[in-house]
């Protein structure tokens, strides 16, 4: 696994969940924000007070929980589906023993 140690952590305050803002912040208006506000050619980044400054419409604050509820199902089901097709390559590798 590769990953950046620049990065953001979103964390969620009470009666808040962080997780409802995930499509919000994969949406296209606000990554085309981010890439025009991007710094750097091989590593670019953005900086924290671009992210802050995106105004959070109220229809996104309003049903962020239960957004975070169904982010959260779904992201459960990714896993399940990747464990699943785990076993499936195990069982198959088992068989070519």
């Amino acid at each position: 696994m590769v990953a950046s140690t620049e990065f953001f952590v979103l964390r969620g305050r009470a009666g808040f969940d962080a997780a409802g803002l995930v499509p919000f912040l994969l949406s296209e208006r606000v990554q085309a924000s981010l890439a025009a506000g991007q710094e750097g050619g091989h590593h670019p980044r953005f900086r924290k007070e671009l992210l802050l400054s995106l105004p959070l419409p109220e229809g996104v604050a309003r049903k962020v929980n239960r957004t975070a509820q169904r982010m959260h199902r779904l992201a459960a089901a990714v896993r399940s589906s990747l464990l699943a097709s785990r076993s499936l390559v195990a069982e198959a590798e088992a068989e070519m023993t």
